[in-house]
């Protein structure tokens, strides 16, 4: 805030003004006196001179993004905000958990359900077990095998 009081109020814009004004006047003076062609020390007077909007500019801009940093920072473990897992990875990790599981496809699919769901798949009664597993039944990803594409059915 404080940079950009100054800015608004024009503190130092005299100051840069004064400075940009004595590198142009030292750049002439060695145009006029010596007459070089353009080469790397007239560049370098050139260069040094400072645009007062871009300086603020970048000032201003580099404290915002510091405080944003700071802000997602502090922020990170709130509810609200975005998590820095990914569900991709989550998801990957519960697949190679599961396949080192002994039991069937559909004992799989089940504690997949389950975990994908926050479910204690240890804690469910056997009744809750059967009727899952006659739901995961349903589910097309057990409906593997080979393609029946192109084969004459038996008459």
């Amino acid at each position: 805030m404080a940079d950009m009081e100054i800015y608004v109020d024009g503190m130092v814009s005299m100051q840069i003004r004064n400075l940009n004004a004595l590198l142009e006047s030292v750049r002439t003076s060695i145009v006029e006196k010596y007459d070089p062609k353009e080469d790397n020390t007239l560049r370098t007077l050139k260069a040094a001179q400072i645009d007062e909007d871009e300086y603020f500019a970048r000032v201003v801009s580099n404290n915002v993004e510091q405080i944003l940093i700071d802000l997602k920072q502090q922020h990170s473990k709130d509810t609200s905000s975005a998590s820095a897992d990914s569900p991709a990875a989550a998801f990957k990790e519960s697949l190679e958990e599961i396949s080192q599981v002994k039991g069937s496809k559909v004992e799989k699919l089940m504690m997949l359900f389950c975990k994908q769901n926050q479910i204690n798949y240890s804690k469910l009664t056997d009744n809750e077990k059967h009727w899952l597993v006659e739901i995961c039944k349903k589910s097309n990803l057990l409906k593997g095998g080979a393609s029946q594409r192109g084969k004459r059915a038996k008459k």
